[in-house]
């Protein structure tokens, strides 16, 4: 099997115990024989460290792939993306309000 989602995502643990359920992390790598994920967490409490949680416990949250997008790739209406964006680099830019879990950007 392969993993849903890329390396780099940012990724929200979900039900899991303790002060890790909800956090935000960057998805490292995925561990095919074990199904787990290792993940950084953002939250600077956690002094960056670095768990692996199981697949079904991580929810996708975002991941811009610069390398892989650039001005005037495809995008559903309302959403742009642009090459620069201040110190940030590429990213997208959303001019109006998508339902939670809506796609926003396609390879």
């Amino acid at each position: 099997g392969s993993s849903s989602f890329w390396p780099g995502s940012v990724v929200y643990l979900t039900n899991v115990q303790g002060d890790l359920d909800g956090e935000p992390c960057i998805a490292e790598n995925f561990l095919e024989d074990r199904g787990t994920w290792k993940v950084r967490l953002l939250n600077p409490a956690f002094d960056g460290g670095a768990v692996n949680i199981p697949e079904q416990n991580v929810m996708f949250g975002y991941c811009v792939l610069p390398d892989r997008c650039g001005a005037g790739d495809a995008a559903p209406d309302g959403v742009l993306v642009e090459d620069e964006q201040g110190e940030f680099g590429r990213g997208l830019t959303v001019e109006r309000a998508f339902s939670g879990g809506a796609t926003i950007f396609e390879e």
